[in-house]
């Protein structure tokens, strides 16, 4: 049987998502705040319609207009996705032969070499800068010399928060011959886009997700472009890759666009509050934290691991990477308030040990 395994395959890893029993999960970068609770009376009124005999609709019509209204994109430039993972996996499906290249950043969203290498790609990394800057202008040339057929960059970048201003995205896109995918999957929270550019360039495209606004149970994804590249990306999808519940949802939530912005300013609030304080508690250890423009912040101490296991032991549960270039570092999900408290308390416990 295992010759009939793929041998490129045989020392891949699969991408292990945690199975969590903590009190308090500060680990994925999920909305803290339970949007069908807001909206609870409308959604069980729009499930209770729909046809589950029969199969979705291919294209997510209805949902498209209304992110379209949204986002301020056209929903003939808008493809619907099982989240944005399966979209990454359309787009590699799409443009990457076996052998050729994808670039990504390092460290960046770890699910671009995940498909890219599904693909068959040789997946290359261009390090940040030590404090997780961009260097455009090298970058370029990087991609430039390796040539390949996608370059991957998400826009705030995860996991570090940090942003690629919208000159230098544009500047990366009309520099390199390969096809640019910014991943906009944290906007709501950072606010700039390049949305309004997909068609003043004939190798943008961009992603958006559902899941950091109070959506994650969903799946759903969109990908944005021009007319010329959708058409290719539509040779590759699956007719019938979003269920009728999560595009009706879907649509229903992104109709009410003021309960979402509301939920992203009560995000902010919190973010801001938990960065104060957790710059006070590092004047007593010494740990960086990284600028943010996401709902998530990024700290590096070197005590990383000990940490994460004491926030576990606590109840806590937060991001620790433990390898390359995140060694030292903890990515933090922005909580409600409690959760912010609880989480802080057992940092300064910690540290009260130290």
């Amino acid at each position: 049987m295992n010759s009939l395994f793929r041998k490129d395959l045989s020392d891949f890893k699969p991408y292990e998502a945690e199975v969590n029993n903590c009190q308090v999960i500060l680990n994925a970068n999920e909305s803290f705040i339970n949007i069908e609770k807001q909206l609870e009376e409308e959604i069980i009124n729009v499930i209770k319609d729909i046809k589950i005999n029969r199969y979705p609709d291919p294209t997510g019509e209805k949902l498209r207009k209304v992110y379209g209204y949204y986002s301020g994109a056209d929903k003939e430039k808008i493809m619907i996705g099982n989240g944005s993972d399966e979209l990454i996996s359309i787009v590699c499906n799409t443009f990457v032969n076996s052998g050729d290249k994808i670039v990504k950043l390092n460290p960046d969203f770890s699910m671009y070499k995940i498909y890219g290498v599904l693909h068959g790609a040789e997946v290359l990394e261009y390090d940040l800068n030590e404090d997780f800057t961009l260097d455009i202008d090298d970058f370029i040339n990087f991609v430039n010399n390796e040539k390949p057929k996608v370059v991957f960059v998400s826009v705030p970048n995860n996991p570090t928060g940090g942003i690629v201003k919208k000159a230098d995205i544009l500047k990366l896109i009309t520099s390199v011959n390969s096809i640019v995918v910014i991943d906009e999957a944290y906007f709501e929270f950072y606010g700039n886009t390049v949305i309004d550019e997909i068609d003043n360039y004939d190798n943008l495209i961009i992603l958006r997700t559902a899941s950091k606004i109070g959506l994650a149970a969903l799946r759903l994804g969109f990908l944005i472009t021009n007319s010329a590249l959708l058409m290719e990306i539509y040779k590759v999808k699956p007719p019938y890759n979003v269920n009728s519940i999560t595009q009706e949802i879907g649509a229903l939530i992104y109709e009410n666009k003021q309960v979402i912005e509301d939920n992203i300013s009560r995000i902010l609030r919190e973010k801001s509050s938990l960065q104060i304080s957790l710059l006070s508690l590092s004047e007593r250890i010494n740990f960086k934290i990284y600028p943010s423009g996401t709902n998530f912040i990024l700290i590096e101490i070197e005590e990383a691991e000990e940490l994460y296991e004491y926030l576990k032991d606590e109840g806590v549960s937060v991001r620790f990477f433990g390898k390359g270039r995140l060694e030292n570092c903890i990515r933090i999900t922005v909580g409600n308030s409690d959760e912010n408290r609880i989480l802080l308390e057992a940092i300064n416990k910690f540290l009260g040990d130290k």
